[in-house]
């Protein structure tokens, strides 16, 4: 079969579309990739041109994976792209685009088109998006190639550490977020920011912000509320950076504890340098009786990702404040496919993919995740039964493959991987 994948923008990258149409193109199906907006044309213009493509080559279906595509409904009324299956892929928080584009003149219809079919990674948001939108939704999760992600034999490892693969936002970058808020906004950041280190692990920091905001006197209430009328992005920058709170918070927390039972490796890019270096991650963490180990991994090329995937022991894994109910990072389908034991967080939807204490291993506090890593660690034949087990399932049920049987079964499209 021919599919076609389209991006809102020339030059925009997607990683999990990327994997997917990787999946597609490993099953035999043709894909081909176009821009609905070009630098050098008038959307309009584009827009034409690209329905009049479709028309030509009549792909089986459409897919993307951004919600700037329907800021431009009309495309989705031309008769050659009206009536043909179009899967969008919801892999992150829909609340930020759908709250910043609603406004926009039949943007929410455009979504709620019955050939649309949205495909959202977490049962919160599938509900947040059908309650107050009126868009129905499917569910799905990340996966991973398993050409991609496989294990290394031991004498390949170069660590032999606790590993965690990800980044903390640097103090400097918060502190920019700040500085753009109005001093109201800027006053209920401050509030979150010291309301999350008091709060229980894993506190919701957008919550959080509706009591900052909830709690602020009359007077300044009232101007967020002209705020936000007047400028709503505005709100949107302060959830923004509540989420970049939200996931240093649980990051720090998560990884002082390990260090308690033993050494960490980190590996963190920081490419863009909005990202804690060394000596910033030091101090966040603060004094431990383990060594925390940092390899900035920014020049990194991605056919190397899976190396760090299968080094170390044990995998860390925190899971950042979009994800509700699922929301499950690449990371837990990246580890496990490279044969490592996980050491995870809790969401509901996550046991539904792998059986705790058989599959993976899982902590619900920080004050677990001491003494979860000192047993697995100590305990190898356990470990590595784990580590086995976890691969198996993911091959059983969680690469691209069969994603890609799952979203073309549910279009009636029976070529499949």
């Amino acid at each position: 079969m021919n599919f076609l994948t389209l991006h809102p923008l020339l030059g925009m990258r997607h990683l999990a579309l990327d994997e997917w149409n990787a999946a597609l193109r490993a099953a035999g199906h043709e894909v081909e990739e176009r821009a609905l907006r070009r630098p050098d044309a008038p959307p309009e213009e584009t827009a034409a041109a690209l329905a009049a493509e479709i028309g030509r080559k009549d792909p089986a279906a459409l897919f993307a994976a951004s919600a700037l595509l329907f800021t431009l409904p009309s495309f989705f009324e031309r008769p050659e792209v009206a009536g043909r299956p179009l899967v969008c892929f919801w892999f992150d928080d829909p609340y930020r685009p759908v709250t910043r584009w609603e406004r926009e003149p039949g943007f929410l219809d455009a979504l709620r088109r019955p050939h649309v079919h949205h495909h959202v990674w977490d049962g919160h948001w599938r509900a947040w998006l059908a309650e107050r939108h009126g868009i129905a939704s499917r569910p799905i999760h990340l996966a991973a190639d398993p050409d991609f992600y496989r294990p290394l034999p031991p004498e390949g490892r170069t660590v032999d550490d606790v590993v965690f693969i990800g980044t903390l936002a640097s103090r400097a970058a918060i502190e920019a977020r700040k500085a753009a808020l109005s001093p109201v906004l800027a006053k209920a950041a401050r509030q979150v920011e010291a309301a999350l280190v008091a709060a229980p692990f894993g506190a919701d920091p957008f919550a959080l912000v509706e009591a900052a905001l909830a709690g602020l006197p009359e007077r300044l209430r009232a101007e967020v509320e002209a705020l936000a009328v007047r400028t709503p992005d505005a709100l949107l920058a302060l959830r923004a950076l509540a989420w970049h709170l939200g996931k240093n918070e649980v990051r720090r927390r998560m990884l002082r504890a390990a260090l308690d039972a033993a050494p960490v490796t980190l590996f963190s890019g920081n490419l863009e340098q909005t990202q804690a270096g060394a000596g910033e991650l030091a101090a966040l963490v603060g004094p431990a009786p383990h060594p925390l180990h940092f390899h900035n991994t920014g020049n990194l090329p991605l056919r190397d990702l899976p190396l760090l995937y299968a080094e170390g022991r044990l995998h860390l894994q925190g899971t950042d404040p979009q994800s509700v109910l699922g929301g499950l990072p690449f990371r837990v389908f990246q580890t496990t496919a490279c044969g490592q034991a996980l050491l995870t967080d809790v969401k509901p939807e996550l046991l539904a993919c792998y059986r705790e204490g058989t599959e993976i291993a899982c902590y619900r506090t920080e004050a677990e995740i001491a003494p979860a890593i000192a047993r697995w660690l100590t305990h190898a034949p356990e470990r590595q039964a784990l580590a086995a087990a976890g691969r198996e399932r993911f091959l059983a049920e969680h690469t691209w493959a069969h994603r890609v049987r799952e979203v073309l079964g549910g279009l009636g499209l029976t070529r499949a991987a």
